[in-house]
């Protein structure tokens, strides 16, 4: 009998601690330093942007609901309308769309990468536009503009159902690892660890005395004389 090695025997086990995600997610990520696009444009910028929901170290998390918009909407086009029927009013109005404000201020101080992270159910067939706006120094705006990708049964005329939406923002360790996965990975090692070189080891050991015993028995119970008369062997 042919074992796991063992490297792939860990990957096996790190399948089965961490438990399947159904979820969908987008993921941005970006430097708090460098020159980003200007993805919105300025002029779409809600112009109440100092008072929207903001995301900082100890508050990095929220969740909001977003109505899609239809399905074939082109992404560019999306809340268009919206923003140019804004001329003059001082807030941002559009139900397709999310804006929210990025602190990456003290005591995220030290990091320069971040990740923006959206999940949403898998449940809610939906296609996601997440882009980061600066607008001074460690403080950025992002947005997220959710179109509809669910096919609707002929004749149904429900209005589309909000999608719920799970945003988080965090620093990358290392500028690649997010700080979220940290624990995680600090409880898998030590586990992996005992189970390389105590657990794994003692469970090959066993089956392969286990598989020995019934290869033996296998061979006793051939009959010497089914073997003269042209029987196999095993």
């Amino acid at each position: 009998m042919r074992l796991l090695p063992t490297a792939t025997t860990f990957v096996a086990l790190l399948g089965l601690c961490v438990p399947s995600l159904l979820a969908n997610t987008e993921i941005i990520n970006f430097s708090a330093g460098q020159s980003l696009p200007a993805s919105p444009a300025p002029a779409s910028v809600p112009r109440n942007w100092p008072t929207l929901a903001t995301l900082r170290a100890g508050a990095n998390e929220l969740i909001r609901e977003v109505v899609p918009a239809p399905r074939g909407t082109v992404r560019d086009a999306l809340c268009a309308l919206a923003e140019q029927s804004e001329e003059g009013e001082t807030e941002h109005r559009c139900a397709h769309d999310l804006w929210l404000g990025l602190d990456l201020g003290e005591p995220w101080g030290r990091y320069d990468r971040f990740t923006l992270r959206v999940s949403w159910p898998a449940s809610h067939p939906a296609d996601i536009a997440l882009n980061v706006h600066p607008t001074s120094s460690r403080h950025l705006l992002a947005r997220v503009r959710v179109t509809n990708e669910g096919v609707r049964a002929p004749g149904d005329t429900r209005p589309p159902q909000a999608v719920p939406l799970v945003v988080v923002l965090e620093p990358l360790l290392l500028g690649v690892l997010p700080a979220s996965v940290l624990p995680v990975l600090l409880f898998l090692l030590p586990v992996l660890g005992v189970a390389g070189t105590v657990v794994l080891p003692r469970v090959q050991k066993m089956v392969g005395r286990l598989t020995q015993e019934a290869r033996r028995e296998l061979q006793a119970a051939v009959s010497p004389d089914d073997t003269k008369g042209g029987g196999k062997r095993l």
